[in-house]
C-alpha cells in the first residue's frame, strides 16, 4: 500500500509539473489554442490523481464525504478525455473547436463520467466497483491518447520533428497502457462478480504507475521541445522578415534615386522646350533650318 501511495503521488506531482509547465508556455509565450486545452487536459488528469490519493488516505466512514470525493474525482478524470481530443484537433486545425463543440464535448465528459461512477456502485464489493468505474475512465483514456498519437504521428510525416515525434510516441505509449490496464480491471471485476479470486492483478497494476510516470515525463519533454521549435521557427521568421524588409527598403532606395534621375531630366526637357518656344514666339527676325 505504501508503495502504491508513493508511486501515486509521483505520478500526481509529474501530472501537475506538466499542467504548471503547459500554463507558463500559454501565458508567457504565444497563446496558443493547442497548449491551452492540453493545459486544461493535464490539470483535470492531476485533480483526479489527487483526488483518488485522498480517497484512499481519509480516515473517516462517511460515506457521503467518501462518495462525493470519488465522484469529482471521475467528473475530473472523465474530463481529461474531451480536453485531450480538443487540443489534438487544435493542434491539427487552429480554431476548429467552436464553443457548441467545447460544451457538448465536455457536458458529455460529465454525463459519460457519472453515469459510470453510479453504475460502479451497483457493486457491493469495492474493489469489484473501483474496477468497473476505473476500466470504463481508462478505455476512454485510451481512446483519447490514441488520437491524439495519429495527430503527432501525422504531422511527424510533414515536419520531421523530433519534439512532435517524442510527443506523438508517448502518447501513443501511454494509450495501449490505459488499454492494457482497462481489460485488466475488468477481469478483475468479472472474476469478483463470478466468485473467484483475484490473483494479485491489481497490484501488479500499481506497480506499472512508475511507466505512467515515466511516459508522462517523456510527454513533458516533447512539450519542451515544441516550444524550442517554435521559438526558433519564430527567431526564423523574424530574421526573414527582417531580411527582407532591408532588400524592400534597398530596392525603394534605389528606384526613389531613378525616379528623382527622370524627374530632373524631365525638368530640363522642359525647359530647352521652354527656351525654344519663347524664342520662336518672340523673334522678331526670320528664322530657318538649312540642311
Amino acid at each position: 500500500m505504501n508503495t502504491f501511495l508513493s508511486l501515486l503521488t509521483a505520478q500526481t506531482f509529474t501530472t501537475l509539473f506538466l499542467a504548471v509547465v503547459l500554463w507558463s508556455l500559454y501565458a508567457r509565450l504565444r497563446r496558443q489554442e493547442f497548449t491551452r486545452w492540453w493545459a486544461w487536459a493535464w490539470t483535470s488528469s492531476a485533480v483526479f490523481l489527487a483526488l483518488g490519493r485522498t480517497v484512499l488516505t481519509l480516515d473517516t466512514e462517511s460515506i457521503l464525504l467518501r462518495g462525493g470525493i470519488m465522484l469529482a474525482a471521475m467528473l475530473g478524470g472523465f474530463l481529461a478525455v474531451p480536453l485531450l481530443a480538443f487540443g489534438a484537433l487544435s493542434f491539427r486545425s487552429p480554431h476548429v473547436i467552436s464553443r457548441r463543440v467545447a460544451i457538448g464535448g465536455l457536458g458529455g465528459a460529465i454525463v459519460l463520467g457519472a453515469l459510470a461512477f453510479f453504475v460502479s456502485m451497483l457493486w457491493a464489493d469495492p474493489i469489484a466497483s473501483f474496477s468497473v468505474r476505473q476500466g470504463v475512465r481508462t478505455t476512454a483514456l485510451g481512446t483519447a491518447l490514441l488520437f491524439c498519437a495519429w495527430v503527432f504521428l501525422s504531422r511527424l510525416r510533414e515536419t520531421r520533428s523530433w519534439a512532435v515525434a517524442i510527443t506523438g510516441a508517448c502518447c501513443l505509449v501511454l494509450a495501449l497502457a490505459q488499454f492494457f490496464y482497462a481489460a485488466r480491471l475488468f477481469r478483475v471485476a468479472s472474476a469478483i462478480a463470478s466468485g473467484g479470486l483475484l490473483d494479485g492483478t491489481l497490484l501488479r497494476l500499481a506497480n506499472l504507475l512508475s511507466v505512467d510516470v515515466a511516459i508522462t515525463g517523456g510527454i513533458c519533454l516533447g512539450m519542451i521541445l515544441l516550444l524550442v521549435e517554435e521559438h526558433q521557427r519564430a527567431e526564423q521568421a523574424l530574421f526573414e522578415s527582417v531580411h527582407r524588409a532591408r532588400v524592400v527598403g534597398d530596392e525603394n532606395a534605389v528606384l526613389q534615386a531613378e525616379i528623382a534621375k527622370r524627374q530632373l531630366v524631365e525638368r530640363d526637357l522642359r525647359d530647352s522646350e521652354d527656351r525654344y518656344r519663347d524664342l520662336v514666339e518672340h523673334s522678331e527676325d526670320l528664322i530657318c533650318t538649312h540642311d
